[in-house]
């Protein structure tokens, strides 16, 4: 069953623009002349693929959902269901771990539960009363038994959470939280709240998932990226310093693998500042990879530099000097996949391996989804999409055993999202008109 690449936390750090009018983010704006103590704050994302329509690939990779005025379903057989969204425009997709159920999150508000196997469709938004017609934020248990929701708007002082059981089609509010962001289902049978707290990045709030019980004590601030086991979190202060902790969500504890600079780096010099991205988890849950910037006195741009990391002791596996604007980690190799910008130059690298160069454009990234591109069934043949600015893109396949790198014809306003079984066909987003449709690479 062929896998997608997928992250917790985008690394998307300013890309250009994109095939949608007014669709770039901007990099972190410093004046000729900052002060040492100036801390720059992060590019604004840029619209990707995922927000240009609602999408979202099952876990196993082997099903695409779209969802707009309807949602349709697309498999690797080729075959495509539809499903009625009750005339709601669909605003997010939400698979639980192993496929069974998809939470559709509409306007009105409008809240669906969708079993694909028997094509069950049920509108849960009474049992959610004072749902905002906002953004959700949803993470399932591992076994699919129950889901936490919330209410994911940055500027609402009150966004509810609840506890659902799709099974009984419960649901009841458990806590609340102002400006939330993000909720996650933990180990031990608690939950984390990440909510805006400004320039010092996200407050981590712990509760219990049972009751909503707060547990305060164990609250911080800072970004960061839980690993794959749901127990161990990333922290990447939003400061000066460069210091990388791993705190274990379910004990408390932490154990910091650097500080002050990382592994292998000279001492920064007086005046300077780091920042870094709060990462990605290899699927093993040992390794991050995250980008690091540095910024130097009187400098308008900072340096990036892509660091692969050990968390168990904090030494630095690999250094790229490139900066590696999009990346994922494939889970059956656990190579790194990143597209890497040299000056003008965009390259592809597998691993420690080199796919392909372009001079300029952008990897043309589809969020969450699969950030740079998806790789064929049997595992022999990559397709990614380059953004060359000005609506203008490009459909490009690696055959991975002899290097060899092709552009697909007419396919400018194309993105990869989905094989079909043999490896004939490719499911793509044509981004223009915001549809689906199957295409033949070769």
């Amino acid at each position: 069953m062929q896998k997608r690449f997928r992250s917790l936390a985008l690394l998307v750090l300013a890309l250009g623009s994109l095939l949608v009018a007014g669709g770039c983010g901007s990099a972190p704006q410093a004046t000729p002349q900052p002060e040492p103590q100036a801390r720059p704050q992060p590019a604004p994302p840029i619209p990707l693929l995922d927000q240009l329509m609602p999408l979202a690939v099952s876990p196993d990779g082997a099903r695409v959902a779209l969802g707009l005025d309807n949602l349709t379903l697309y498999d690797q057989s080729g075959a495509e269901t539809r499903f009625t969204a009750r005339g709601k425009k669909i605003r997010s997709l939400h698979w639980s771990p192993g496929g069974r159920w998809l939470l559709a999150n509409a306007a009105g508000p409008t809240l669906l539960l969708i079993e694909p196997s028997t094509g069950g469709v049920t509108d849960l938004t009474d049992r959610f009363p004072g749902l905002q017609d906002s953004k959700l934020a949803v993470s399932w248990s591992p076994d699919e038994s129950k889901a936490l929701l919330g209410e994911g708007s940055l500027t609402t002082d009150q966004s509810s959470v609840w506890l659902l059981d799709p099974e009984a089609l419960t649901a009841k509010q458990v806590t609340t939280a102002a400006k939330l962001a993000e909720v996650q289902w933990l180990q031990g049978g608690k939950g984390l709240l990440q909510v805006s707290a400004g320039c010092c990045g996200p407050m981590n709030l712990f509760f219990h998932v049972a009751d909503g019980t707060r547990l305060p004590d164990e609250d911080f601030s800072g970004g960061g990226s839980i690993a794959p086991d749901r127990r161990r979190f990333a922290l990447a202060p939003y400061t000066g310093a460069s210091q990388m902790t791993i705190r274990d969500l379910v004990n408390g504890s932490s154990q910091t693998i650097w500080r002050d600079a990382p592994p292998g780096d000279p001492p920064l010099p007086e005046g300077a500042i780091y920042r870094m991205s709060p990462g990605i988890w290899s699927p093993e849950g040992r390794h991050l990879a995250l980008v690091i910037e540095t910024w130097s006195p009187n400098s308008t741009e900072p340096v990036r530099t892509l660091r692969i990391v050990d968390t168990t002791d904090g030494t630095q596996v690999k250094l790229v000097r490139d900066w590696a604007p999009s990346m994922a980690w494939l889970p059956e190799s656990g190579d790194l996949l990143y597209a890497a910008k040299a000056g003008q130059q965009l390259r592809i690298h597998l691993g420690d391996r080199l796919l392909s160069t372009h001079d300029g454009g952008t990897a043309l990234g589809t969020g969450p989804i699969d950030q740079i591109g998806v790789i064929s069934p049997d595992r022999s043949r990559l397709a990614y999409a380059v953004s060359f600015g000005a609506g203008r893109s490009q459909l490009f396949i690696v055959d991975l055993s002899t290097g060899e790198v092709r552009s697909v014809p007419e396919s400018d306003g194309l993105a990869p999202l989905l094989w079909k079984a043999g490896g004939s066909q490719l499911l793509v987003a044509h981004l223009p008109d915001r549809a689906l449709r199957w295409i033949q690479p070769d």
